[in-house]
């Protein structure tokens, strides 16, 4: 099992096998141990994870470059590079050449990249990247010589220009240097986009786009200082695992989102959202970078008119027209045809040249997302529709629209259970309950149905909310079964405080109307003096007579209204939207 607890929980989320909170509170409890569980096991032990899901996070650690080749590096090109390249300290450095002399004199050797491995100094990624890191052609390659700072290797090269990654002198802190290629630099136009992006990146200040430092000339050469971002685009996440987890590719749009907003703001459009633009850094967090083709409004599009400026994949229709009037709405249709490309595997249009892929842009209609993978919602769908819709008044207006839709969305897949118990041995309360779970399940919420005389305390604890079911009795006490379930939440006071409660009763049993409300109030008051929050509606449904044996029958549809009620209740919490107040308001 790996040792190094970030890569293998970069997995671990990456999959949708745990979450954020799930992972840090593992690692806590690692960091208390002594000696130390593995954090797979740690995963394992606290039910975070299951043995299936510990198999195929481990199998694709083994398809990625694993540690024993990792460590394969000498020690004195370990030393020079993490320093170089600011990966780890010279203290820590020092501390791994202790142990490896207090190692050597027990018999034991091991090399640094060993050593600072285990004692967390450096992690398998950053061991890899080291490994994996491109050679300079060597004595071939010159590299361009800017004042004031110290270029250590070259990142990637671009149509109009190279990245290196390089220190700044004046500040001893490691950037991006982006120089514009010496062929255009006689060209204004292209010298005039360089500054575009210089400018634009200096008008933002927000943590989901690229910082930037500086800009000028030096020796001949224009360069721009940014931040540099330890991490890998989108897509060459999607090139490794061609169709991203839904809700790792609504972090990625949520987080891309806020970064237009802000851009948005300060009155700029971006023009070229694409994965191959949007970069993850090892702390998860999303930054868009490289405004080369951005727009402001008091700066020309460099462009003539009728001419375009983007990639074709993922261009709005109003780009691939070359018309010059865009605004923030272009950037939301190539976010959601990057949403489309992350969740699907595919882009939305393909062709043979790029004004084939164009002209579908312009007039083809889009694949249906779940007719490519079968498994989206439809509000996914309804989604990413919205944002690709053909005519732009059609689409979210704003980056904030898209916001609002994205968090109770995202909600969907951190929101804890609903669980729906009903008394067994009674079918009409059974039907009252698959009413109810079914209004919850469209609303996109996960249910438990379960038979109150099969509930376990784990199911209790672990729900976001909990709906109780039961019978009318001719003396308006609650069956066995019932009380059951409420006397195992009372063992676990601290555990229940703060979910959503409600109840309902069923039109069979023995009982009139009066003691039908009164088992209604002590299953409520039950739930709120164990710290509960009541959500419902307290009408006919709860105490009426009707026998509802027809699937359309309008009871039917009042029970599917709780459940999506009580689901968006706790969707909305989750997504940050409402705040729960303990009352008896709202029942």
């Amino acid at each position: 099992m790996a040792n190094n607890p970030e890569f293998f929980g970069q997995i671990a989320i990456r999959k949708n096998f745990v979450s954020l909170e799930q992972l840090d509170k593992c690692l806590r409890l690692q960091k208390r141990m002594h000696p130390p569980l593995r954090i797979g096991e740690i995963l394992l032990e606290q039910k975070c994870l299951s043995q299936a899901q510990l198999d195929d996070i481990l199998a694709a650690q083994l398809r990625q470059p694993g540690k024993d080749e990792l460590i394969l590096i000498d020690d004195e090109t370990l030393e020079k590079t993490v320093l170089v390249k600011g990966i780890a300290s010279k203290k820590h450095l020092k501390e791994a050449r202790r142990i490896q002399g207090v190692l050597k004199q027990q018999g034991q050797k091991k090399n640094l990249a060993e050593i600072m491995l285990e004692r967390n100094f450096i992690s398998i990624t950053q061991l890899r990247r080291i490994n994996n890191a491109p050679k300079k052609n060597d004595e071939n390659e010159e590299y361009p010589k800017i004042e004031g700072y110290d270029i250590i290797k070259k990142i990637r090269k671009g149509g109009m220009g190279t990245v290196y990654k390089a220190r700044q002198m004046s500040m001893d802190r490691i950037i991006a240097l982006k120089v514009l290629a010496p062929e255009l630099a006689d060209d204004k136009t292209y010298v005039e986009r360089f500054f575009i992006e210089a400018k634009a990146v200096a008008k933002l200040n927000d943590e989901n786009i690229v910082k930037g430092y500086d800009v000028g000339q030096s020796n001949g050469y224009y360069f721009f200082v940014m931040e540099l971002i330890n991490g890998e685009t989108i897509l060459e996440i999607m090139k490794r695992e061609k169709i991203l987890s839904v809700p790792f590719a609504l972090q990625v749009t949520y987080q891309t989102t806020k970064a237009l907003a802000h851009a948005a703001k300060h009155k700029i459009i971006h023009r070229d959202i694409k994965p191959g633009n949007i970069m993850i850094n090892l702390n998860n967090e999303i930054k868009l970078c490289d405004l080369g083709f951005a727009k402001t409004s008091n700066i020309d599009l460099l462009t003539k008119k009728g001419t375009t400026l983007g990639t074709p994949y993922y261009m709005s229709p109003e780009q691939c027209r070359g018309l010059q009037d865009i605004d923030t709405r272009s950037d939301i249709y190539s976010l959601g045809a990057t949403l489309y490309h992350m969740l699907v595997g595919k882009v939305p249009f393909t062709g043979s040249t790029a004004s084939e892929i164009l002209k579908k842009h312009l007039v083809q209609d889009l694949v249906i997302p779940q007719q490519r993978r079968a498994s989206l919602g439809e509000h996914i769908c309804h989604l990413i529709e919205k944002m690709m819709a053909k005519k732009r008044e059609d689409r979210y207006a704003t980056p904030q629209a898209v916001i609002d839709e994205l968090e109770p969305l995202m909600a969907r897949f951190e929101a804890k259970k609903m669980i729906v118990l009903h008394p067994s041995g009674w079918p009409g309360a059974h039907d009252l309950a698959l009413f109810l779970a079914e209004g919850a399940f469209v609303e996109g919420n996960k249910v438990d149905l379960v038979s109150a005389d099969d509930v376990t305390s784990e199911q209790l604890t672990t729900a976001g909310a909990i709906v109780i079911g039961s019978i009318a009795t001719p003396n308006g006490e609650l069956p066995p079964e019932i009380r059951g379930v409420l006397d195992i939440m009372k063992r676990f006071p601290n555990d229940m405080r703060g979910k959503i409660g409600s109840a309902f009763l069923s039109h069979e049993g023995d009982g009139d109307t009066n003691t039908r409300k009164i088992q209604l109030y002590k299953i409520l008051q039950a739930l709120l003096e164990m710290g509960l929050i009541v959500e419902g509606g307290f009408d006919q449904i709860f105490c009426g007579e009707t026998i509802i044996d027809d699937y359309e029958h309008e009871g039917a549809e009042q029970y599917r209204t709780l459940g999506r009620g009580l689901a968006m209740t706790l969707l909305n919490i989750t997504a940050g939207k409402k705040t729960m107040q303990k009352s008896w308001g709202t029942i």
